[in-house]
């Protein structure tokens, strides 16, 4: 759940944060929400060569990708963000 000037700063989803071993191989996240109910919060990839790719997700939306792919969720400006995020290990 996210609410204005929320967001999540860049990282990776492979660690587990109690033993430290990378087990994370899949992340999943599921939006709950229609895109027209909140501005910003645009999840964005940035990838070994420096590029880099903004989704905005909407109700139904959902997005899997590799655990390790660098990633963050950028500043919600206005209304709320809901979604679920899953890991396959």
């Amino acid at each position: 759940y996210y609410k204005t000037k929320d967001h999540y700063d860049w990282h990776i989803d492979v660690l587990n944060e109690k033993t430290e071993e990378n087990v994370r191989k899949l992340s999943i996240i599921y939006c709950l929400t229609q895109r027209k109910s909140y501005s910003g919060a645009e999840l964005e990839f940035m990838f070994e060569d420096g590029r880099t790719e903004k989704i905005k997700l909407s109700e139904g939306d959902f997005v899997v990708f590799s655990s390790n792919i660098l990633h963050r969720v950028k500043k919600l400006t206005s209304g709320t963000r809901e979604v679920l995020v899953g890991w396959y290990q």
